[in-house]
């Protein structure tokens, strides 16, 4: 009975044993897949897979540490583009207006906050041509 016992409580071990490793493999997966996401800026995806990994091991910091900096980034993110926006707003009504001076400013400032604003840099170039044809008028 001693044996039996004893394959039975290795059979236990080997099976907890068992798993723990498929517990740690995919949770190693998830980990890997959020931290690839969080390098191509995939927030959102990135989030789901940590919150998957914290199902598995629930005691760990990194995946909620992470998860506190996406939001971070994405809480900038969105001060951001609201400061964007808003000089937009101004600085499409100067362009308007034609006050392209102050319109040149607001222009400019969107492009330091945002360097990708390519409308932005369109509407410089624009008004770089209107003080050029001003300028050969004078």
């Amino acid at each position: 009975m001693k044996i039996t016992l004893s394959v039975f409580f290795l059979f236990i071990i080997s099976g907890i044993f068992s798993q723990t490793k498929k517990q740690e493999e995919k949770y190693q997966h998830h980990i890997q897949l959020a931290d690839q996401q969080y390098a191509n800026r995939n927030y959102e995806e990135a989030i789901q897979n940590y919150e998957l990994s914290l199902t598995i091991k629930m005691a760990e910091l990194y995946p909620l540490q992470r998860i506190n900096q996406i939001l971070g980034i994405i809480e900038q993110q969105k001060e951001i583009d609201a400061k964007v926006t808003h000089l937009y707003k101004l600085a499409d009504s100067c362009f308007t207006d034609k006050h392209f001076d102050q319109a040149h400013t607001y222009y400019m400032q969107i492009i330091t906050i945002k360097a990708s604003e390519d409308l932005a840099k369109k509407r410089l170039l624009e008004i770089d041509r209107i003080r050029a044809k001003k300028q050969d008028v004078d």
